[in-house]
């Protein structure tokens, strides 16, 4: 059975997300000046380097999220001009999750360069790919399910509190957040695939892009 357009574009867009992240974050874990080729990598100089590389994916991911979130309620009758302003930008929390993310990639460093050097082997990038994909993708993922969850509420609660409620009541009454996997989905999120819930309610699973590391799914916006 063909998956609906909204979703296709949804899951389309995180992918696009976490390769270009990946592709970031390994690009900066290379990279090194002329005058640092002839040093080793060290944890006090990537761990910087790479938060901001994670922070700035997630506000990526982010941005993108409001997008695709804003193109759904259009297509579902429900535009949301005026309202974009009031949506919460979340630099703090991806600026904390990013410190985090690199600091354990840089204590991850730290021992496998401390390994390869045990047995004699020059350490090097490629050592990392796995790790550095890992937190790459599973970073972006979590900032856009948060994001496209968490706007619509900003936009609810701001009409609830400023304006006269009646989009709010729009949106809760009329909408819900499904549930969509991918089509070789792990045993965790498979059985999650289609599931809706109102837009202040929980999925029964967890919440899509957070389930577990490289996670793809995602949510979007259906009719009740």
């Amino acid at each position: 059975m063909a998956r609906p357009k909204t979703e296709r574009r949804a899951a389309g867009a995180l992918l696009l997300l976490q390769d270009g992240a990946e592709r970031e974050l390994k690009g900066a874990f290379r990279s090194r000046t002329p005058e640092d080729k002839k040093k080793p990598r060290r944890a006090n100089w990537l761990v910087p380097t790479l938060a901001g590389v994670i922070y700035e994916q997630r506000q990526v991911a982010r941005s993108t999220a409001r997008r695709r979130l804003s193109a759904e309620l259009t297509d579902l009758g429900v535009p949301l001009e005026g309202y974009h302003w009031v949506i919460s930008n979340r630099r703090l929390i991806d600026q904390r999750a990013a410190d985090t993310v690199a600091h354990s990639l840089g204590l991850q460093w730290r021992a496998v360069e401390a390994k390869a050097l045990e047995e004699e082997e020059k350490p090097g990038p490629r050592m990392m790919r796995a790790r550095l994909a890992r937190a790459a993708r599973t970073e972006v993922a979590r900032a856009y399910s948060e994001e496209h969850r968490e706007a619509i509420r900003d936009v609810v609660d701001y009409d609830r509190r400023f304006r006269d409620g009646q989009l709010a009541t729009e949106i809760e009454s009329a909408l819900r957040r499904r549930w969509s996997a991918m089509a070789d989905a792990c045993e965790r999120c498979e059985p999650c695939d289609g599931e809706e819930v109102g837009i202040n309610e929980s999925f029964s699973c967890g919440e899509p892009g957070d389930m577990h590391p490289h996670c793809a799914c995602i949510e979007y916006l259906v009719r009740a």
